[in-house]
């Protein structure tokens, strides 16, 4: 059954619906019904997998919206789905996406409810697996660090040091736990969506705001160091960006060093080339970057096809001033992946400027040499 908490000023308007509920199998009876003002304690402590989320409080002369309030703790403090039962649920601002809905209440709304939390029970069931998950993995590291941080430090220094070494070890411990597993990396898991860190990066991704995501040609690649481009209070080194512009994965391949035949004969063959172009930092400026559905296509970053974009210029992917922007961040490379960028950068940019020579007569004085002396040992 799922854990419902129903947010409402009046009890009475939504006790149709918790019937219908209830006599479905869905909830338990007598689910909590919480008011405005006690919502967000009640979401601490029921940690419910589902709300059902009035808007207005008072008469209807004199309505307010409380229900913006516990829709952002939700959003920022406890992730889960919410379903907007109002006779107004235009009227409160939120993201559109697979876990929250809205139903207006009216004839007929309750059945349209119970459709919402069918469609929404898959989603429950693999929160509540992920949630056990991470907090399993978030007790087995304070059981490690904990006894050190204790015998260590005291009074505040106790606090920052048990959340420091708590953070550092829990990103570290995810990454273990999946070697331990024996789970391979999915070609995604490269990205970091939506990017963390408030300033640009190297290695961030970045797409033209007016573009759609399929187009592989609206994406860049960020190419300045990290360090120039993060401010923390301070002006930026640079006033523009160095990025490598991205291309269909059919055009990159076809620049880079590797040639694909048409032929249905040589899948074997196209197979170890195609092995061979992925698991290289670049090939002939060429980097593969992976689709992530809905967010980036298959696509190819092209290191030799370069410009530069000014850095006030590319926004944040839930900026809210979007009109100055020419192109929004919609993910990161994870580390290592951006090492590798930079350093397929480095040999791109960085390598001797050789005149041509004749090799042809080099590969002819080796050669002469390496059979003078198969002979002399023979």
């Amino acid at each position: 059954m799922m854990k419902l908490l129903f947010v409402e000023d009046d009890s009475q308007a939504i006790e149709p619906l918790i019937d219908l509920l209830v006599d479905k199998e869905l909830i338990e009876p007598e689910p909590p019904v919480e008011k405005f003002d006690k919502a967000i304690e009640t979401i601490k402590d029921v940690r419910p997998d589902v709300v059902i989320l009035d808007i207005f409080d008072g008469d209807l002369a004199d309505q307010k919206n409380e229900g913006q309030k516990p829709l952002d703790f939700i959003r920022d403090k406890h992730f889960c789905p919410v379903i907007i039962y109002s006779a107004r649920p235009e009227e409160i601002e939120y993201e559109n996406h697979h876990f929250i809905h809205s139903v207006k209440k009216g004839s007929g709304s309750e059945s349209e409810v119970l459709g919402k939390l069918k469609e929404i029970k898959p989603h429950i069931d693999t929160l509540r697996s992920v949630e056990k998950y991470g907090y399993e993995t978030f007790s087995s590291v304070l059981k490690d660090v904990a006894p050190y941080a204790v015998a260590t430090y005291e009074g505040n220094s106790l606090k920052d040091a048990l959340k420091r070494a708590t953070r550092r070890r829990l990103a570290a411990q995810m990454d273990e736990l999946s070697n331990e597993d024996d789970e391979l990396l999915a070609p995604w898991e490269q990205y970091i969506f939506p990017p963390i860190s408030g300033e640009l990066r190297l290695g961030d991704i970045l797409k033209k705001k007016e573009s759609d995501y399929d187009d592989p040609e609206a994406f860049r690649i960020v190419l300045t160091p990290s360090c120039d481009l993060e401010r923390h209070n301070r002006k930026r080194k640079v006033e523009n960006v160095l990025v490598g512009r991205c291309c269909p994965m059919k055009e990159g391949v076809k620049k880079s060093a590797f040639t694909l035949s048409g032929d249905k004969k040589k899948k074997d063959s196209n197979e170890k080339k195609t092995k061979t172009f992925l698991s290289q930092a670049h090939s002939n400026g060429i980097i593969p970057l992976p689709t992530l559905k809905n967010l980036i296509p298959l696509m190819a970053a092209n290191l030799r096809d370069l410009e530069l974009v000014p850095a006030d210029t590319i926004g944040a992917s839930d900026s809210t001033n979007t009109e100055k922007y020419e192109y929004v961040r919609v993910a990161s490379l994870d580390s290592p992946f951006r090492e590798m960028v930079s350093w397929a950068y480095i040999q791109i940019a960085g390598r001797p400027g050789l005149p041509n020579r004749d090799l042809d007569k080099w590969i002819e004085e080796i050669l002469e040499e390496h059979s003078q002396q198969t002979e002399a040992e023979s």
